[in-house]
């Protein structure tokens, strides 16, 4: 069963009044109890699942502006460590490494 239809059936259960301990045993442990409670808080608040929104920090650092950034400092001093970059544009190392 893929992750839509199981929010599915678990947003079912949810208005039918039914705990997210009991939906998971009756789905036999396919999406556990904590997987249950957030798309039940997720159904509760908005009103739907949002599976299509990522969760965590969005990764929006590694820009064409920060990347054009780069390549001008390049070309005006060829001898630029990445270090040197990573303070003077205040990005991190590993944001760095992925724009070399």
């Amino acid at each position: 069963m893929k992750s839509k239809d199981l929010g599915k059936v678990v947003m079912r259960m949810t208005v039918d009044g039914i705990s997210s301990r009991q939906i998971a045993k009756e789905l036999r442990n396919v999406a556990n109890n904590r997987t249950n409670r957030r798309w039940q808080h997720l159904y509760k608040r908005t009103g739907s699942i949002g599976l299509n929104v990522p969760s965590g920090r969005p990764r929006i650092v590694r820009t064409k502006q920060l990347i054009q950034k780069v390549k001008q400092r390049f070309t005006y001093k060829r001898r630029r460590s990445a270090r040197q970059l990573v303070k003077s544009l205040r990005v991190s190392e590993a944001t760095m490494r992925r724009v070399i």
